[in-house]
This record gives structure tokens, sequence and C-alpha cells, in this order.
């Protein structure tokens, strides 16, 4: 019994140091959700508050910031101009880079008729940005909604989440929006510097069991989950229309296959820009796809888009790239634009 106590003791000392040095630390923090509600329904980080980016075990890439009063990393919204609203995961979002260079900033330190705010959280996917995108239009009076697509973010849109929301198989119903919006468990944890640096950090979360749990359900139902697939497209492409009938501009973004550029030097679609693009244009909704725009840039300057050779978001070079790219989407005269860095 006395060795079990002391092995106890002994574990608990090593917790309470364990915490004492990440507090010491630049161990990522500050990334609690605000409680979703009527007039705020999407999920979002405390308006104000400080936070602590990280990257890895060995803490690289140390960024600090703070949230808009949206509780977004992004540009405070500014009335006086025409509104731009970018929706995304982490590529907008984009933690990992400096402040001034993200896709917002860079809109908006390019030209003077617009002004950009981003919605962008890391996490998020299709069901997340509808809720955004309805959210931004009765709040923001955006004249253009910009949704910018991962590659994995069709497959994600049908996954159960402990954040946000996903697109759920109802009987008779086809899929229905579902969400798990209760944080309080997930925001007393993080409280613990140390338990940050495990879910962040070593990116060891709850929700890496609750993939892994889908990814073996879906393994022997790749025909069902084809057919999943396409008729999540359809509910997001006929839910982005109902968006798109007020009268705002709605440009849909796709992310490119990068690796195939730099392997071969041509874009190769995604599947999520093959299945969803199809949609768009039966309903006459706007859309890039980012892979022309980097194969071009590819060919005159066979330089690297990615953050790292481990990180596949995009470094200052590529979004520069890809905030040209939007504001031709959306204004294709506006070649008053900035060369990319």
């Amino acid at each position: 019994m006395g060795k079990l106590v002391k092995a106890l003791v002994g574990f608990f000392l090593v917790l309470i140091l364990a915490e004492i040095l990440c507090r010491l630390l630049p161990v990522m923090g500050g990334w609690a959700n605000v409680e979703v509600s009527q007039e705020f329904p999407m999920v979002r980080y405390f308006p104000g508050e400080q936070f602590v980016f990280s990257q890895a075990w060995d803490l690289e890439n140390v960024i600090v910031g703070e949230f808009n009063s949206l509780g977004f990393i992004s540009p405070e919204p500014d009335f006086n101009k025409r509104q731009i609203t970018i929706i995304g995961d982490s590529y907008v979002e984009a933690p990992m880079l400096p402040s001034g260079h993200r896709i917002s900033d860079v809109i908006n330190q390019t030209q003077n008729e617009f002004h950009s705010v981003s919605l962008g959280r890391a996490g998020s996917d299709l069901p997340d940005y509808l809720v955004s995108a309805r959210w931004a239009l009765d709040h923001l009076s955006p004249d253009a909604i910009v949704l910018v697509l991962s590659s994995d973010d069709l497959a994600e849109s049908v996954k159960p989440k402990l954040r946000g929301y996903w697109f759920r198989k109802a009987p008779r119903s086809g899929l229905v929006l579902n969400g798990n919006t209760n944080f309080r468990v997930r925001n007393l944890l993080i409280q613990s510097r140390f338990i940050s640096y495990v879910i962040f950090n070593l990116k060891f979360g709850p929700q890496v069991f609750l993939d892994a749990l889908w990814s073996k359900s879906t393994k022997q139902k790749e025909v069902e989950n084809e057919f999943l697939l396409k008729r999540a497209a359809k509910k997001f492409v006929a839910e982005l229309q109902e968006v798109a009938n007020s009268g705002t501009k709605i440009l849909v973004v796709f992310d490119a296959d990068r690796g195939s550029i730099y392997l071969t030097g041509r874009n190769s679609p995604t599947v999520t820009a093959k299945i969803i693009f199809q949609e768009l244009v039966r309903k006459n909704i706007s859309a890039i796809d980012l892979g022309e725009t980097f194969e071009r840039e590819y060919q005159k300057n066979p330089r690297t888009f990615n953050f790292s050779p481990t990180d596949s978001h995009w470094n200052i070079y590529g979004t520069n790239i890809v905030s040209r790219a939007i504001m031709r989407g959306l204004v294709p005269t506006s070649a008053g634009l900035s060369d990319p860095m």
C-alpha cells in the first residue's frame, strides 16, 4: 500500500512540475470557445482574449496575438467600406502566420475599396461554413462572401466532431445539420497548459479517437460513403444557394493538390473540387480552383507555397497568391493589387 501511495504522490508531483514548466513556456493557450447562442451560432473564441500559437513538441514558430471583437483572428469590421467576409478553416484563420500576413490582412492592405473580415476557425468545414455565412449575412451585410474549401472539407462534413457542426443522415429527410456546441468540459481541460500542450502541440486529443472510430466504421462502406459525399455536396450547395438568393455575391475557392504541382508541374483537381464544382455550376455560383493559379505561378517561379515541408498551410507567399486570386474572382478588373512577396 505504501508503494502505491508513493507512486501516486510521485505521479502527481510530475504532473505539477509539468504544469509549471508549460506555463513558463510558449505552449498553445487561449483557445477556449464561447458557448454558442442564437445571436452567435458559430463556434468562436473569447473576444479580446490573447492567444499563444506554437507548433510541435519543441514549440516552434511562436505567434502571440489577440482575437477580435467577434472572437476570430481577423481585422475588426469596418462598415465605412464595402464588406468582404472570408470563411474557412485553419487556412483562413492562419495562426501560424504573423499578424498582417493572413488573407484578410493582405486584401485590406493591397486595395482601398473593400474591407475584409475573416471568420476562419481550425477544424471547421462545410456545415460550419454555412452557419457562419448565414450569420455574416445578417450581421455584417457583406457585398461578398468567400468560402475557402480545403481538400478534406467534404469528407470531414459527414463525420461527427466534438466541436462544431456536421451533416447527419436522417430517415426520410436526407441529410440534416447536427452539432456539438457544448464546450464546458473542453474549456475546463485546456485551462491546464500541460493538457493544452498534449492536445494542441502533440496533437493527441479526444478527436483523434473519434476520427479513428469513424474511419473504422466506414472502411467497409466505400461505395456508400461516396454516395454520402455526393449528397453532402448537394446539401451544401443547395443551402449556399439560399444565401446567394439574398443578392450577396458568393465565391467558392478550392485549394489545390499542391503536391501534384511540385512533382509534375501540373494541377490535379481534388475530390472535393470535382464533386462540389459540378453542383456549383448547376446553381450558377462562382468558383475558382486555386490549382490553376498555383500551377501558373509555380511554372514561373518553382517556389513552394507550403508553410513548411511538414505543414501544408500556405506560407506568406502562398497567402499573397490566394488573396490576389480571391480579388480577381470578385473584381476581375482589380489589377491594382500589389505583387505577392
